[in-house]
């Protein structure tokens, strides 16, 4: 191209005439202007791209945590199956049972054994066992007299050792002592006006030699009007390894059939082993 003919830059728009170089920009005639090249389109930072997944991440920790707290709070210790296993159950009883619900706030008083049993045992004895189950019965209607109970409590320690020091402080006047002022807190009756009761006596019954159980008996007198009954009232704490299991049995009757004790204790004792 000659350089006399009139240009206009490429570049910068100027014209030109007689010069080999833009008189404005110096850019040589017939040089386009190279656009600088746009940038990409910018990349995410990764840091805020990975700000949902790891704040979705941290909710699913925080979930599963809760989660797995409500499990181990709601799950059974193993010690606490033991126990419920072996309380007793209305087919360890013959004939037509209904189940007695006393009131109860600790396993002791669930097994017709009374409040003060159980705040005894955990304030003197040999505290409170790591697991416990307590359930009863009753036979007979509780409006008037002639009923029949059986309570059970499964106490489970956190060693055998315990466990013997448990049965041993059963077998000690401070329990019969205590025992004898809780018996009288409830007869288990229904009758209006509410009998007068009072202990007369807690006396241990002799135990085979070779067995780990102490057994007591209470004679509780009800007083009703003209009407008062001595209620007859066995208890039977026997030790199976880190267990101790007592088991009542109330009658106004008399002493509820020996043969008939041995065989419920027996039902008990036999699922802590």
């Amino acid at each position: 191209m000659a350089y006399d003919e009139a240009w206009t830059c490429l570049s910068c728009g100027t014209g030109n005439v007689g010069r080999a170089f833009c008189e404005q920009c110096g850019r040589q005639q017939g040089w386009a202007n190279v656009a600088t090249p746009t940038a990409d389109a910018a990349e995410p930072d990764p840091s805020t791209s990975r700000g949902p997944l790891i704040a979705t991440l941290i909710v699913l920790l925080l979930v599963g945590g809760a989660v797995v707290a409500l499990v181990a709070l709601t799950r059974q210790s193993s010690q606490q199956k033991v126990a419920d296993r072996a309380v007793l159950s209305p087919a360890d009883l013959s004939g037509g049972w209904d189940p007695a619900h006393p009131p109860a706030t600790n396993t002791f008083s669930r097994a017709e054994l009374g409040q003060q049993a159980g705040a005894c045992a955990d304030a003197d004895g040999p505290g409170p066992p790591k697991a416990s189950a307590g359930r009863a019965f009753r036979n007979g209607d509780p409006k008037g007299f002639g009923i029949t109970r059986a309570g059970s409590a499964v106490l489970v320690y956190d060693t055998a050792d315990r466990a013997r020091r448990a049965l041993a402080y059963f077998a000690s006047k401070p329990f019969t002592d205590c025992l004898a002022n809780s018996l009288q807190e409830n007869g288990g009756h229904d009758i209006i006006p509410a009998p007068t009761i009072e202990t007369q006596s807690v006396t241990m019954l002799p135990s085979a030699a070779d067995a780990a159980s102490v057994q007591l008996r209470a004679i509780v007198r009800l007083s009703a009007a003209s009407t008062a009954i001595d209620m007859t009232v066995d208890v039977i704490a026997s030790q199976v390894g880190r267990a101790v299991a007592i088991t009542s049995f109330h009658s106004d009757t008399g002493p509820f059939p020996a043969a008939e004790e041995t065989r419920v204790v027996n039902l008990v004792t036999d699922r802590l082993r």
